[in-house]
């Protein structure tokens, strides 16, 4: 189920004024019915399998340590949607992945539950990169559970090199407003990026094997060759680096025939109202293989949009239930 973007929007206007004043979207010049194999997203990784463990071992926190990640993680969008005992393990997982751990023990909770937090913490923390673009498994028993992730051997160097990367680029990003700031970061990633057409192509021909290597932060910061999951996860990292409340969101495209494509995209509060960011379907390379035409021009018509324009063509699913 979705839920509407009322939720997230309090108005119909752009950053900038009234979105009549905008130019007339081209949904119109993008071939939406190609949209039906336009992304090769795969959305979020998945649990390989859920077995059971035979001891008991409840995990706590120090007082000091809980107040130190809630601080780091408080103005997360899906952390606080979870409730008391869900956060318990968010805030385990981040104490656990801020010193590059693959078994993480959190405390005991039903399967669905488990897999929740997960998903919220996937989604809220594009910096921790190996958990956005891998599988899991999880562990459990009555008292206690287990989830383990391919944490790669040079995960914290490769982490210090994308935060020194994304240093230099905020301290080149534009020190006045929020809209300015935001537009820099979607002109940044798209001059930076090139949509990786290659997995489009594997994924049209049914061949998933390469989509996940361009699913996470790494793509667009070292690779420079992404797919939509990179592009938005690298969004909401820079944003959030910058001091931009942003949420990552999955969701659909949506086809001039009403189908709906796997997509992701951000949300970005300017002027204390939030906005969506297509940093995807801003990029020429994308419009260029849409359209079968050679585009060097970064298209600003997904950037900042409301909710009566974007609605139009992208669909967002704001729950993080288990499926």
């Amino acid at each position: 189920s979705y839920i509407a973007f009322n939720l997230c929007y309090t108005c119909d206007k752009t950053p900038w004024g009234n979105e009549n004043n905008m130019k007339k979207l081209p949904f119109l010049g993008l071939s939406l019915i190609a949209l039906l194999t336009l992304t090769a997203c795969q959305q979020l990784p998945i649990t390989n399998n859920i077995s059971h463990l035979s001891t008991s071992n409840t995990i706590n926190l120090t007082q000091t340590q809980k107040d130190k990640l809630r601080q780091e993680v408080k103005s997360n969008y899906y952390y606080q949607q979870l409730n008391k005992s869900q956060k318990e393990n968010y805030l385990l997982i981040r104490r656990a992945a801020n010193q590059f751990e693959g078994t993480i023990s959190l405390n005991s909770d039903n399967q669905d539950s488990l897999k929740k937090t997960i998903r919220a913490f996937i989604m809220d923390n594009s910096d921790i990169f190996w958990m956005t673009s891998t599988n899991y498994q999880i562990e459990s028993s009555e008292d206690s559970a287990t989830i383990t992730f391919n944490v790669p051997k040079d995960a914290q160097k490769t982490k210090e090199q994308l935060d020194q990367i994304a240093n230099q680029i905020i301290s080149d990003m534009p020190k006045t407003d929020d809209l300015s700031k935001a537009k820099y970061l979607y002109r940044y990633i798209i001059d930076h990026t090139d949509y990786d057409k290659s997995v489009l192509e594997d994924y049209q021909e049914g061949d998933l094997s390469s989509i996940k290597t361009e699913q996470d932060i790494r793509s667009v910061l070292l690779k420079h060759l992404s797919v939509c999951n990179g592009y938005a996860h690298t969004f909401q990292f820079l944003a959030h680096k910058a001091g931009l409340e942003t949420i990552y969101i999955t969701g659909d495209a949506l086809t001039s025939s009403s189908q709906k494509i796997p997509h992701a995209w951000n949300l970005v509060k300017i002027n204390q109202h939030y906005y969506s960011v297509d940093t995807t379907w801003g990029d020429p390379i994308f419009e260029g293989a849409i359209n079968n035409q050679a585009k060097n021009v970064t298209n600003y018509h997904f950037f900042a949009l409301p909710e009566s324009i974007f609605n139009q063509s992208h669909k967002a699913d704001l729950k993080i239930d288990a499926s």
